[in-house]
């Protein structure tokens, strides 16, 4: 994307979108610490919401890997085709 007036795809995740993945993470793990007398109900609830902040932290990690691997790819090319 060269120009500020083209549209992310649809597949890539904008910035702002990662903020707020981010931000319904660390809710998350606030929402998944114990908090007083729990019913069984709420352990059910709260082991639902570990595993979809452990779904979450490795969606994210992993985006994170690829974006990096993805930068030093295009480096070693930009070297290999002698643009740096």
């Amino acid at each position: 994307m060269s120009d500020e007036t083209e549209t992310a795809p649809a597949f890539q995740l904008t910035p702002e979108r990662v903020g707020r993945i981010r931000e319904l993470l660390a809710e998350l793990v606030t929402a998944c610490a114990p908090h007083g007398k729990e019913t069984v109900g709420d352990a059910e609830h709260r082991e639902t919401l570990a595993r979809c902040r452990d779904t979450i932290t490795d969606l994210i990690n992993e985006r994170d890997a690829l974006v990096k691997a993805n930068g030093e790819a295009g480096e070693e090319l930009a070297r290999w085709r002698g643009d740096l």
